[in-house]
């Protein structure tokens, strides 16, 4: 036991020293800045803009064929390409990336999941409404399910039952396709004193970071390849958080969050009689509700439903939950306000 922690101890040394470091070196990038790295939208509206030949990059139908190239997607039709951020469907479906080709009857469907799970029968009405469009000619659409590291979709969102695309669906990643994809760009475009070279660099970084590959993330992996004793505490360690319910009562992290929460909001919560809840009384009659699960916000009868605004009890990657473990004022006082805005109905401050 007195080995481990001092192994522990350690690596935690280690990494605090790494983080100081790499902190010290980033480069003003932008995108960081406006807060787009996990918004699912921004980002395929910049992969659009690349992909789109009329786009005033300057580089017509060059980087949407090293896109298809990446992707092995072939016998597309480039010539007179239309594309389309939030494609309406006419059912309530909005398509993230639509890339049509009127005159050839082609249609690649590119869907981005950053944070959003699969909704029912998604990809599949995706599939209907291409059919629909074109010919039903399973063979003019085509299917990019977008995630960060590849994952499959989910058999809700197409399935299996139902009648199979012929180009079949390609589940492609952030992490190696993106990426790879943006970099022939840069080496496509190399020497030249185009402002889309620059822009292209500061996206890479903000999708390195965003998906924990930026230089920090590598070098502690690297790090752990190369000392297999402090690898096992890193998984010990990272054991000790995945999928734990730090809202759970009488646990030390709920205690951590009620406490960082009410410093943020320089009040503490009341806890609700004969119930698992701790409530937060705003001025302006809103309460924000600590429950067994779930962070989120009320006025009146309005609950917070916005998926984006709840906090989930073990949803490590939502940088609002990880802002109240570690207590970074600034995200919780923004988590707050995004709550205000939602429940007031300030549409201005909804659409940051």
């Amino acid at each position: 036991m007195v080995e481990n922690n001092l192994k522990l101890e350690t690596l935690l040394n280690k990494i605090e020293g790494l983080k100081k470091k790499f902190s010290k070196q980033d480069e003003f990038n932008a995108y960081h800045i406006f807060r787009i790295n996990d918004k699912e939208v921004m980002h395929s509206r910049f992969i659009k803009s690349l992909l789109n030949p009329n786009e005033n990059h300057g580089f017509k139908d060059d980087f949407l064929k090293l896109f298809l190239k990446k992707i092995n997607v072939e016998n597309f039709n480039t010539d007179l390409v239309m594309t389309e951020c939030e494609k309406n469907t006419h059912n309530n479906r909005y398509i993230d990336i639509a890339i049509e080709n009127k005159t050839s009857r082609q249609m690649i469907i590119i869907e981005n999941k950053i944070r959003a799970g699969d909704s029912d029968n998604q990809l599949f009405d995706y599939y209907k409404y291409g059919l629909e469009l074109y010919d039903k000619k399973s063979e003019n659409i085509f299917i990019i399910y977008l995630t960060p590291y590849g994952k499959l979709y989910g058999n809700n969102s197409f399935p299996k039952e139902n009648e199979q695309p012929k180009n079949k669906i390609k589940c492609i990643s952030y992490e190696i396709d993106i990426l790879e994809w943006l970099n022939e760009c840069l080496e496509h475009i190399a020497n030249t004193e185009k402002r889309i070279y620059v822009c292209i660099e500061m996206y890479i970084e903000l999708i390195r970071k965003t998906i924990n590959r930026d230089k920090y993330m590598e070098e502690i992996l690297k790090y752990l390849a190369e000392n297999h004793s402090q690898m096992a505490v890193a998984i010990d360690t990272v054991k000790a958080i995945q999928g734990r319910n730090f809202l759970a009562n009488n646990s030390p992290t709920r205690g951590l969050i009620l406490v960082n929460l009410g410093d943020a909001l320089e009040e503490g919560p009341l806890r609700e009689p004969d119930d698992d809840q701790d409530v937060f009384y705003l001025d302006n009659k809103i309460n924000i509700t600590v429950d067994s699960s779930l962070i989120y916000g009320e006025k009146g009868n309005l609950n917070n439903k916005k998926n984006d605004l709840k906090i989930i009890c073990n949803d490590i990657n939502n940088k609002y939950l990880v802002a109240l473990l570690t207590n970074d004022t600034d995200l919780i006082l923004e988590w707050i306000k995004k709550t205000i805005d939602y429940l007031e109905g300030d549409a201005e401050n909804l659409s940051e």
